[in-house]
């Protein structure tokens, strides 16, 4: 047989791959103990083991983030579904309660009058923009008021940037239902937290019709 030297070493062979993991003192892997293998049968099962400051071998998923309702409710509304009481599409449904002014007001106590419970997202958008229009209702008549008692005691200046105040908060209230009815008819989620609460108790205060 012929004699090897110190370097003639093969980097393939596994009794070399081993001294060198001895002489450095740690091992990748380890050998479970076993009996002989027969011939034709399973190789031995290996345990790979981690060391302090290895990446990990296997890495798992992050879970889904999950999305919660507003108020308990999902608002976003659907192009495609039809809204049972109303026959028209939901999207559809949760914007008409947006139209300015009285008309607005009027859709929405409707379609909570027709609406049953089931169509929780119809009708917590219409007790939404119901509460809404009776707050915009609530802040022109306390600027009708003031204009007046300023018209009666003071008059003049005050008096008319009263006048002026009223009629800007009618535009900016014109506006904000505008895009509130973009934003529904789109299928998009409109949340009025400060409102939430009267909302919930008109919607409740409303009972849908009896079929």
């Amino acid at each position: 047989m012929e004699k090897r030297g110190q370097y003639d070493t093969n980097p393939l062979d596994p009794e070399y791959a081993r001294q060198t993991e001895r002489a450095w003192g740690r091992s990748t892997e380890e050998e479970l103990p076993h009996a002989p293998v027969a011939e034709g049968a399973e190789a031995p099962t290996r345990r790979y083991v981690e060391f302090p400051g290895d990446p990990p071998r296997y890495q798992a998923a992050p879970p889904p983030l999950a999305t919660a309702p507003v108020n308990g409710i999902n608002l976003s509304a659907s192009r495609t579904r039809t809204v049972a009481g109303l026959g028209i599409a939901e999207n559809i449904a949760v914007t008409l309660p947006y139209i300015p002014f009285f008309i607005g007001a009027a859709l929405a106590a409707i379609e909570l009058f027709l609406t049953p419970r089931s169509e929780t997202r119809v009708r917590a958008n219409a007790a939404q923009a119901l509460s809404l229009h009776l707050a915009i209702m609530g802040g022109g008549l306390l600027f009708r008021f003031a204009h007046l008692m300023a018209e009666i005691t003071l008059g003049g200046l005050s008096s008319a940037l009263l006048s002026a105040g009223w009629v800007l908060f009618q535009i900016v209230a014109f506006i904000f239902l505008i895009s509130l009815m973009v934003k529904a008819w789109n299928g998009n989620a409109i949340d009025l937290a400060p409102l939430a609460q009267v909302s919930r108790r008109i919607e409740r205060a409303i009972e849908p019709r009896r079929l």
